[in-house]
C-alpha cells in the first residue's frame, strides 16, 4: 500500500475517512491472516530479534524484549 496524503476541505473529512478506511479494508483483505500467516510472523520477528541481540552481544551489550525487563 502506498502512503497517501491528502489535504482536505472542511466538508469533505468524512467523505474522506470513508473512502479511505474502505481502502485500507480493500489493501488488508489480501494479506494472509490466519494462524499459520501469525505464527511465520512471529518467527520472523523472533529471528530479527536473535539477530540483534547476537550482534548486540558482540559488542558487550544485552538485548531484552519489554516482557523480559518486566520479569523480575
Amino acid at each position: 500500500m502506498q502512503p497517501c496524503v491528502t489535504r482536505l476541505s472542511s466538508g469533505e473529512g468524512a467523505t474522506a475517512a470513508v473512502a479511505l478506511a474502505r481502502r485500507v479494508e480493500q489493501e488488508l483483505s489480501a494479506i494472509d491472516h490466519d494462524d499459520p500467516a501469525w505464527e511465520r510472523s512471529e518467527r520472523g520477528i523472533q529471528g530479527h530479534f536473535q539477530a540483534l541481540a547476537d550482534a548486540l552481544q558482540q559488542q558487550g551489550q544485552i538485548a531484552l524484549t519489554a516482557q523480559q525487563r518486566l520479569d523480575p
